[in-house]
């Protein structure tokens, strides 16, 4: 198992890419966190993977994002991985066609959330190279 006791949190988690990615890094040996907007489509997803741990949240929403990486180190200790996958894609449509509001829906989700959640998890994550760094003098 390549993955076996690293945490991960996959976000956009319901479905598509995100919801492989979940099943992968299961296969794989990892505790993951799935998240996503939509509770109901999580739950589902959670209950078809198995052994995933699920807590909603929506990539927008500062305190979402917040919960989601705090109740991740509340329950696995630490996080190894993010997978930034939430994202979402306008209407087709000509540019001149695109209101200001949809174009702000889609920098908030594909380019902010993806800060947002990456903000929240690097102090977590160096955590873990010091902690590693550590055991390495230990053990030399």
């Amino acid at each position: 198992m390549k993955l076996a006791e690293k945490v991960a949190i996959v976000t956009g988690s319901s479905r598509g890419i995100g919801k492989a990615t979940d099943k992968l890094f299961v296969e794989e040996g990892a505790n993951v966190t799935i998240t996503g907007k939509d509770p109901k489509k999580l739950q589902d997803t959670a209950k078809e993977i198995g052994g995933v741990f699920s807590v909603p949240g929506d990539i927008r929403n500062e305190s979402d994002v917040q919960n989601v990486v705090r109740k991740t180190i509340e329950k696995f200790g630490k996080i190894d991985i993010l997978v930034n996958n939430a994202g979402i894609f306008p209407q087709i449509k000509p540019l001149h066609k695109i209101s200001e509001k949809e174009w702000n829906e889609v920098i908030d989700v594909n380019l902010t959330g993806q800060f947002r959640f990456t903000k929240a998890v690097i102090p977590h994550m160096e955590k873990n190279v010091v902690a590693s760094s550590m055991s390495h003098l230990m053990l030399d």
